[in-house]
């Protein structure tokens, strides 16, 4: 089986293998969930997934023109357009009629420079711009749909590809997958990034230094999930588990055993030149072979 079919069969688990290193005790659960990649089916039927699927056309008239659309946000009540090129936030009913947007660029009182992260509250009662300025990142907050600025506050925020909040608007989560970060002082490539709002602590999980020469990939650019409780979940690279996070901790609470067609963890410590060299070689990725450093 080819690398690239592999991957496009591991989906939304990403890569397996199992835990590599980590600052922080994690919690195992004997959960786990057993998987031969060599009799899963090629389709699968889209019931599956949804019981609904529904096509909404977006209104496209000047004042609601996307340019290039980072990420869409499904709420309750409306739907939310993330522009990466205009740097605002769309908001669309679900029937595709353009109601606003929320579009402060510049660098006066109520204003950001740039749109780093995105959330929406869950009520939809404000937007979270979250804005990157070094030392002096800060969060600015929104009232949703009038787009007055209700406050700002500071927020330490490290480089990341994907940011959830969990119900309490205490502790943040940021998923970094190996990019670069300067934390406490000190250079880490740790995949997960914890930050207690009042504070500013950050807490690192699966720690390590990693060779990245400022070149970063990951598998999927989300990297977290929720359930119908509302829990919140985190999936990384050459790892076979999914985590728990729950008021800043982090447990194991699925396995996925692939056998002997698993691969090997260790590739998660190699720089990110010798992991995409080993994802785009022919070899067969089993936990059986030895990784092959792309010098050798």
């Amino acid at each position: 089986m080819a690398p690239r079919e592999y991957i496009k069969l591991v989906g939304f688990v990403f890569l397996v293998g199992t835990a590599v290193s980590c600052r922080q005790t994690l919690d195992v659960v004997d959960d786990i969930l057993a998987l031969d990649p060599e009799t899963a089916v090629e389709n699968l039927p889209l019931s599956e997934l949804a019981t609904e699927i529904r096509y909404v056309a977006l209104e496209n008239e000047p004042e609601s023109m996307l340019v290039n659309v980072r990420e869409i946000i499904i709420r309750e009540n409306y739907i939310y357009a993330l522009d990466r090129v205009l740097k605002a936030v769309f908001v669309f009913d679900h029937q595709g009629k353009y109601i606003g947007k929320l579009a402060r660029l510049g660098e006066g009182p109520g204003e950001y420079q740039n749109m780093q992260h995105v959330l929406v509250d869950e009520d939809e009662s404000f937007i979270d711009v979250f804005e990157f300025r070094g030392g002096r990142s800060r969060i600015l907050r929104f009232s949703n749909l009038s787009f007055e600025l209700l406050e700002e506050f500071p927020i330490l925020l490290p480089q990341a590809n994907s940011l959830r909040r969990d119900h309490s608007g205490r502790w943040y989560y940021f998923s970094a997958q190996q990019m670069d970060n300067e934390i406490n002082d000190g250079f880490t490539n740790a995949d997960l990034i914890v930050v207690e709002q009042e504070s500013m602590k950050p807490t690192l999980f699966f720690e390590k230094r990693i060779e990245t020469d400022g070149s970063y990939f990951t598998a999927n650019s989300e990297s977290f999930s929720t359930n119908d409780k509302g829990e919140l979940f985190f999936s990384r690279m050459f790892d076979n588990r999914f985590y728990l996070l729950s008021e800043g901790d982090v447990s194991s609470f699925l396995t996925v055993d692939f056998g002997e067609k698993g691969v090997d963890p260790s590739w998660g410590l190699k720089s990110t030149r010798e992991q995409m060299d080993f994802l785009y070689s022919n070899e067969v990725p089993t936990k059986e072979k030895k990784p092959v450093s792309s010098n050798g």
